[in-house]
């Protein structure tokens, strides 16, 4: 997250940046669910003048599969529907995952994996607003990265865009795609170490463009 503001605020010192814990300070509505962390977020100090709300949900790992390494698969259908409806209450201005959004078999196959993929996509669109996704290693445990964007919508977004931003409310919201080896190598049917995730040159050439485009506030997802 990053400041763009000319002139800090009266208690701000000057190239002052919130940190993650100032951030999750000034967030409202937090419900924690086994796997599942819907969070509604409104602006404070940190983009006067704006007033910008959203959803966050991670990790949701739907399959219909039995429970393993503490992780409740099939419960994830009913505690994203909790999810979609307190944001469709709350009235957010969009619902945002952020990675590891589906699951796969002890023994995969790419039919199974895009139909949980495609069960799980469907639930999230029951919130009635924007959506968007960012891309998280277990996306690409059994499918391609193509092959998971072309099975989900972000709003508003080029499908095959696995990067991208957009803008509400006065604030630029900026998406990143990590899911790449140091060595540039894009993960794609499991072939990846989770512990190496990289985002390539490009994307950073595309991110400082972005934020030089625009004298908004910006969040970097």
């Amino acid at each position: 997250m990053k400041h763009h503001s000319e002139s800090p605020g009266p208690s701000e010192p000057s190239g002052w940046q919130p940190t993650r814990r100032d951030f999750l300070k000034a967030s409202t509505g937090l419900l924690a669910a086994t796997a599942l962390v819907p969070l509604s977020c409104q602006s404070s100090r940190f983009f006067p003048g704006q007033s910008a709300r959203f959803g966050l949900v991670t990790d949701i790992h739907y399959a219909d599969i039995n429970s393993r390494n503490n992780r409740y698969h099939r419960d994830s259908i009913s505690k994203l529907n909790e999810c979609t409806d307190l944001m469709n209450e709350q009235n957010v201005d969009f619902l945002i995952e952020l990675g590891d959004f589906k699951d796969q078999d002890a023994n995969p196959t790419e039919e199974k994996t895009i139909e949980y993929l495609e069960t799980i996509e469907t639930t999230y669109q029951n919130y009635q607003g924007p959506v968007y996704h960012v891309l998280g290693n277990h996306d690409m445990d059994s499918i391609s990265k193509k092959q998971f964007l072309a099975h989900i919508q972000n709003t508003g977004i080029t499908p095959e865009s696995s990067y991208y931003s957009f803008d509400k409310n006065g604030v630029r919201f900026i998406v990143l795609d990590a899911n790449f080896s140091s060595d540039g190598q894009e993960f794609d049917h499991g072939k990846f170490d989770w512990t190496d995730a990289t985002v390539p040159p490009v994307q950073l050439d595309w991110l400082r463009d972005t934020l030089k485009s625009s004298n908004q506030p910006a969040i970097v997802f």
